[in-house]
């Protein structure tokens, strides 16, 4: 019984001192590496625990997509209207 509850603990200090790394992980941030690499080196002091920490919740790849889109976005409103709309029929789609 009492091996069983020692690795319970075990198992949740384990996953306390790499939270930021799972936190990183599952948030697909751009600087996973960065973060692993201090957590596993600096992390036994509570500072560098806390910079991993911090540094997990950063920019995603998805963050920079929606930037992007956003630019493109601003981009087009700028340029303004390309023409006017093609003619289309009522029936048939565009007319050439």
């Amino acid at each position: 019984m009492e091996s069983g509850i020692f690795l319970i603990i075990i198992f949740l200090a384990v996953g306390g001192y790499l939270l930021p790394t799972l936190v990183a992980t599952s948030r697909g941030t751009k600087s996973f590496w960065g973060v692993l690499i201090l957590n596993i080196f600096l992390g036994w002091t509570l500072l560098g625990w806390l910079i991993a920490f911090v540094w997990a919740f950063g920019r995603t790849q998805r963050d920079d997509r929606i930037e992007a889109n956003r630019h493109a976005e601003l981009i087009a409103t700028l340029q303004g209207p390309q023409g006017p709309p093609p003619k289309t029929s009522r029936f048939w789609g565009p007319v050439k």
